[in-house]
């Protein structure tokens, strides 16, 4: 949900990428709902070069 910053934040922390806000038609929507949900993605290329970075931090 995009008003869930807390998880908006923790989603970028571990390197997914914002994508999209978008939203659905829900019969019986929940608070917040109207605001969006949000996508995040990270590509494999981008996962491996975190973990490599992670790597070669320790």
């Amino acid at each position: 949900m995009a008003v869930d910053t807390a998880s908006r934040a923790a989603m970028a922390a571990v390197g997914l990428r914002y994508v999209r806000t978008f939203h659905l038609d829900r019969d019986d929507p929940i608070p917040g709902s109207e605001f969006g949900e949000v996508e995040y993605a990270i590509t494999r290329r981008e996962r491996l070069a975190r973990r490599s970075q992670a790597h070669e931090s320790t």
